[in-house]
């Protein structure tokens, strides 16, 4: 009991942010990108300036890749991440997806990543009974049907093991379980209060960049009788997106940027300056799940999520969607009340990752009111978008949003 109370003072001064770390995390994100006609993969994780958890994220990346590469035939691997972290502490949660399996990994260390927390440090094993049985009530207001098979019985039985799977976020606390006989991931979520008499664990208030509502629009004048293009960049923001909207303002123009919701909160600056100067946001789904694969639930929940990402930062909801790899079928049409975009003009900057030859396919292929994909996850694309904002204008193209290509189209 005595190391229980130790452990969970320190935890509760981390996440209040009271202490400083010698080397506090700085967090960098990787992104792994492939799509084939069958194979699809769609990898991202952080580099955090700790060197054990960074070789075990790395390790899990390189087997990820490996396992994708000796696959022959229709397959999805996917990988993305939650971090919620102060000088202090660092919580990771990792879903991964190898086909049809689904599995979460989480994390909870100091500051520096060099001393790992587990649930019996954050929570008082005394009470695990009560626990489980909140988590387990918990777990059937969103499944019915779960208590019924002998797999969740199991998961959820009071010991330790079953919720060594927690992830704390600014405001609540998430237990996973990937173990039951759907290889689905089933969270039970919970507000730090709901909590409190298990943890003495307190939540943290986000806090993002004072934002006043928008009240105008920069002022455009589109030409419908010249030739226009819609440069659109998928999958961040990312640190590189700043110096892509750089360019657009220099150059007065502008772009559509479809947004991961799981990176919006990483870089809420750029979301915002894309609005405040001109620019559209999309809606490219939380984490990049092929969504003909997903259920109707959960083509919701991706994008949906995304939705409420983007809102909380920059106070608008997209109109657009663009389905990840540009996957859709009837019932993903069906069921997104939303404009479904795809692109005219693949620049397969993801596959080169060579600014010349992106800059080359772009303008051999380039024809009027075409919408062109490129990523700004990549510091290829990114220079290559910047050289070719003022060589598309040469041509006599405007550089417009899609809504505003498609008024035109």
């Amino acid at each position: 009991m005595k190391r229980f109370l130790m452990v969970l003072s320190i935890l509760s001064l981390m996440i209040c942010g009271c202490h400083k770390s010698v080397n506090p995390v700085k967090e960098d994100v990787n992104m792994n990108y492939e799509s084939g006609e069958d194979k699809k993969m769609m990898l991202v994780y952080p580099t955090l300036n700790a060197p054990l958890l960074d070789e075990q994220l790395k390790a899990l990346s390189e087997e990820l890749n490996q396992e994708f590469a000796a696959i022959d035939g229709d397959c999805e691997f996917n990988m993305s991440y939650r971090l919620n972290h102060n000088d202090d502490f660092i919580s990771l949660m990792v879903k991964i997806l190898r086909g049809d399996k689904e599995e979460v990994k989480t994390f909870l260390s100091n500051g520096d990543g060099s001393q790992s927390y587990t649930f019996e440090d954050a929570f008082d094993a005394k009470q695990i009974k009560s626990l489980a049985q909140k988590i387990d009530e918990r777990l059937r207001q969103s499944d019915e049907t779960a208590g019924s098979s002998i797999d969740y019985k199991m998961a959820v039985m009071p010991k330790a093991e079953n919720f060594q799977n927690f992830y704390l976020d600014q405001d609540t606390i998430t237990f996973y379980f990937d173990n039951f006989a759907d290889q689905q991931i089933h969270e039970a979520v919970f507000t730090y209060e709901e909590l409190k008499d298990f943890t003495k664990l307190e939540n943290s208030n986000p806090v993002y960049l004072t934002y006043d509502e928008i009240l105008y629009e920069p002022t455009k004048i589109i030409d419908p009788n010249k030739p226009m293009v819609a440069l659109t960049f998928d999958d961040g923001p990312n640190k590189y997106t700043e110096q892509l909207l750089d360019a657009l303002k220099e150059y007065n123009c502008s772009a559509t940027f479809f947004v991961l919701g799981s990176m919006v909160e990483k870089f809420p600056q750029a979301l915002q300056r894309m609005v405040l100067e001109g620019n559209e946001i999309g809606n490219h789904t939380m984490d990049h799940r092929q969504l003909t694969k997903l259920s109707e639930k959960e083509i919701i929940k991706e994008v949906e999520d995304t939705q409420q990402a983007i809102e909380s930062i920059v106070h608008i909801y997209p109109k657009l969607v663009r389905p990840p790899y540009g996957s859709k079928n009837d019932t993903v049409s069906r069921i997104l009340d939303y404009d479904l975009i795809l692109w005219d003009l693949d620049t397969r900057d993801w596959a080169s990752k060579d600014t010349q030859k992106i800059i080359e396919v772009t303008l051999n292929n380039v024809r009027d009111k075409d919408i062109i994909l490129m990523h700004d996850i990549y510091p290829t694309s990114v220079q290559a978008a910047i050289e070719l904002i003022p060589l598309l204008q040469e041509r006599g193209y405007q550089l417009v949003t899609v809504s505003e290509l498609l008024l035109y189209r």
